[in-house]
């Protein structure tokens, strides 16, 4: 989630500004963060 401090006027209704979904999965027997965009529309087409 993202966020900003110090907004004015209507700005502080904004607040979160995004949200990002990942995921964690395992590469190389390490766990990582991975987009979620490539995993969601892999089977598209």
């Amino acid at each position: 989630m993202y966020s900003a401090k110090g907004l004015e006027g209507d700005y502080p209704k904004s607040n979160p500004w995004s949200i990002q979904k990942v995921y964690a999965v395992i590469e190389n027997n390490e766990w990582r963060l991975k987009n979620s965009l490539p995993i969601i529309t892999s089977n598209l087409e």
